[in-house]
């Protein structure tokens, strides 16, 4: 862990619990005893949105003639996710994770699993900007004023990500590595050269394929419709029930918060405060914004900790039979 992290890590734990100590630890706890063994339906319900974006992600692959079982491609789907939210990769480790296990161990060819992820992370951050606005638009249309600011804000992300997306399709990883094998020559560097030529011919194939493009782009907009769900399920189990466009505006504010604060290892204290702006802006109270966060912090341990086990434990065998 760099000096970075580890300040993002010690700065966002303690605004996590700051927030929590300043409405109150008895309001939280209490809560949560009111939801009790129910709760557990939260983590159950986000096999859900796993699902959705595996598919979306399986949409993809056989865009370029790869067929994989479902049951693979979601464990390392939910691996990857169990990975950015328990580890401080800055939300992007597991994206390199799944696209290993894919090449190790689904025999796909290396440049093709590059490739159909770094679409597939394009796309995810391309349709939750989409949600995100559609939230936002049920703000703007009941008149409230606190949605043009954060309107803007996501106008502003689309900066990023468009860059994201050019980059790819620019070919100047392409030409710096070729650039480099050229001036420093060396067997390494002609295979960078190799890879990358690989990697920006499967880029530009995936890209070809409006179709599947569109289905995965679908799924994922599937799935963040299912996360505004799971988040209504949660409010219902602590007792406090919200209709569906309350729950679009909840999730997309929440995303919108969570996604700025990327660099912070599991958002930590960057989740707390977008629940909470989250919910003040439909009516739920800081406490209760406040405990769903945790719903969901504990949702990520009950999904995550066997996953990121089962990996170590599969890793250590590898390395054992090295």
């Amino acid at each position: 862990m760099n000096v970075a992290t580890a300040l993002g890590l010690t700065a966002g734990v303690a605004v996590a619990v700051g927030l929590i100590a300043w409405n109150g630890v008895g309001p939280v706890v209490g809560l949560l005893g009111t939801g009790g063994i129910g709760l557990l339906l939260v983590p159950l319900f986000h096999l859900v949105p796993i699902l959705a974006t595996t598919l979306a992600w399986r949409s993809l692959l056989r865009a370029r003639g790869v067929r994989q079982p479902i049951g693979r491609l979601g464990w390392y789907r939910w691996l990857g996710d169990s990975i950015n939210a328990l580890l401080p990769v800055a939300q992007v480790g597991g994206e390199v994770v799944r696209g290993q296990l894919l090449a190790r161990c689904g025999g796909v060819a290396g440049g093709t699993a590059a490739a159909s992820v770094i679409v597939d992370l394009t796309l995810g951050l391309a349709t939750l900007v989409a949600f995100v606005l559609g939230g936002l638009s049920l703000m703007l249309g009941r008149g409230d004023p606190a949605a043009a600011p954060l309107v803007l804000g996501t106008v502003l992300f689309c900066l990023p990500v468009a860059a994201f997306y050019r980059l790819q399709r620019s070919g100047l990883p392409l030409r710096l590595a070729r650039a480099l094998a050229a001036r420093l020559g060396g067997a390494g560097w002609q295979r960078l050269a190799g890879g990358a030529g690989t990697l920006d011919h499967e880029l530009a194939a995936l890209y070809a394929r409006p179709a599947a493009l569109a289905r995965s782009a679908g799924w994922r907009l599937a799935a963040w419709i299912a996360g505004a769900l799971e988040m209504a399920l949660g409010l219902a189990i602590l007792g406090h029930a919200i209709g569906l466009g309350d729950a679009l505006i909840f999730e997309a504010v929440t995303q919108a918060f969570r996604n700025a604060g990327f660099a912070i290892p599991a958002a930590l204290g960057v989740q707390e405060g977008g629940m909470m702006v989250a919910g003040a802006l439909i009516g739920v109270p800081a406490e209760l914004a406040l405990t769903l966060s945790l719903v969901k912090r504990m949702r990520d341990l009950v999904l995550g900790l066997p996953a990121l086990t089962v990996w170590q434990v599969q890793e250590s065998r590898r390395l054992w039979r090295r």
